[in-house]
């Protein structure tokens, strides 16, 4: 017999506060650079490691910019557009997804000092799934997670899973269990054991989950209307949002660590650990200090956002539309505002027992 695993379980309803934004006023700064109707659909971006490169998934295969947005290349990885894409931790290698049309995982060798590609690997993944919503290297590149959609049920649910696979070998190291309507949240912790991800019931409630890559059990998970992400700070915190405020946990205990407010629609901590950056879909975003919970800076960018980026370097904030609009943001322009509001602190986790006896 295994010995029982302790994990966390909650489901927590956060009630709607009023009065927690800072007042009306509109920073209208303007964006580095921006392109209008590159592509029907985009559909996801990442930035090189390099801090240097904006990599889109679109309709029409993967265009990369540099930090200007010219145009370095593009070409298509799938028959009838990407859907996301995912570079190795050391640049070599991008992970591209197709749609329904071509529902594979292709590894791709990038080779800078012609700007081109060569194909390295494809694979199909789970033999049902139908397209891939995310993909996520591990932070020392020895594993890659996809999070696939293999179709509906019966109710009208879309049906995805997680899997985890070896980048050396490409083969399928763990398989999670079945989620209904998956989101495209998938985030690593530093030390590569969790990774967080997000569902949504259909209706108004999104929630996140941690997951332990080892083991197929649920973590940790938090529910709630508008908990749209979730991001792991470091390998013994993690931040889940709602309600224009975030909760940071500790991992082990389930204890509240602090409670800040944070537009966070789109949640993305830069590479220190130490800032988060948020963005509401009608492009309000907000720099907030992890420690402090201090507003560093505050801007208006695109609405109708589909999802943002932050560059390694922390100089360059990438962000998406609906309606075809890339934006780049130099982040030593943007306006700072000071301010810490008030806000109610999220409850503390309480943990359960949970875990397979390995029968």
């Amino acid at each position: 017999m295994r010995k029982i695993r302790l994990f966390f379980l909650i489901s927590i309803i956060f009630i709607r506060l009023l009065g927690l934004g800072f007042n009306d006023e509109t920073y209208a700064q303007e964006p580095q650079v921006e392109l209008t109707a590159i592509a029907t659909t985009l559909f996801d971006l990442e930035w090189h490691p390099s801090g240097d490169l904006l990599t889109i998934a679109t309709n029409n295969g993967i265009i990369i910019y540099d930090e200007n947005l010219q145009e370095i290349t593009r070409f298509v990885s799938h028959v009838g557009g990407t859907t996301a894409l995912a570079w190795s931790p050391n640049g070599t290698k991008l992970a591209t997804s197709g749609t329904s049309n071509d529902s594979s995982i292709s590894i791709w060798n990038w080779l800078p000092e012609t700007s081109t590609f060569t194909l390295d690997q494809t694979f199909l993944g789970n033999s049902s799934y139908e397209y891939f919503i995310k993909l996520a290297w591990s932070p020392d590149g020895a594993k890659l997670a996809v999070q696939g959609v293999s179709g509906e049920d019966t109710a009208g649910n879309i049906v995805g899973r997680i899997e985890i696979w070896n980048t050396g070998s490409w083969t399928l190291n763990q398989q999670f269990v079945e989620q209904l309507n998956p989101t495209n949240t998938l985030n690593w912790s530093q030390d590569g054991t969790l990774l967080a991800a997000g569902v949504y019931d259909g209706i108004s409630v999104y929630s996140s989950y941690i997951v332990d890559v080892n083991v197929p059990e649920l973590a940790i998970g938090i529910s709630g209307p508008n908990s749209y992400s979730s991001v792991i700070l470091n390998s013994s915190q993690f931040i889940v949002s709602a309600d224009q405020r975030i909760g940071i946990y500790d991992i082990e205990s389930g204890d509240l660590i602090n409670t800040i407010q944070i537009i966070n629609t789109f949640l993305r901590v830069n590479q220190s650990g130490r800032n988060l950056l948020g963005i509401d879909s009608l492009g309000n975003g907000q720099i907030v200090s992890v420690a402090t919970g201090t507003t560093i800076f505050r801007f208006t960018a695109a609405s109708n956002i589909r999802d943002i980026a932050w560059s390694p370097n922390d100089e360059n904030i990438g962000l998406i539309t609906s309606d075809g609009t890339v934006q780049i943001w130099d982040t030593s322009s943007l306006a700072n505002v000071s301010g810490t509001p008030t806000v109610t602190p999220f409850p503390s986790l309480t943990p359960i027992h949970a875990g397979n006896d390995g029968q």
